[in-house]
């Protein structure tokens, strides 16, 4: 098993956000929140590899191919 050091952070959540915590929580009995929330954390950087995002910065745009291209 990998040691890895731990930090600390403060979270503030919307209201809203956090009914949906205590729903889940109840829901699937995690622990704690911090269960819930790494959860999430580690579906979104370490699991979710389902391809390009449409979210973030647009992609690259070649004007050599854009202007070689028949079609517009």
């Amino acid at each position: 098993m990998v040691k890895m050091a731990l930090k600390k952070i403060m979270l503030s959540i919307p209201e809203q956000m956090f009914k949906k915590l205590v729903q889940e929580k109840k829901r699937f009995a995690y622990p704690t929140f911090q269960a819930i929330i790494l959860e999430a954390l580690r579906k979104r950087y370490y699991f979710d590899k389902s391809g390009k995002s449409k979210k973030g910065r647009p992609r690259d745009f070649d004007i050599v191919k854009a202007a070689s291209r028949k079609t517009l």
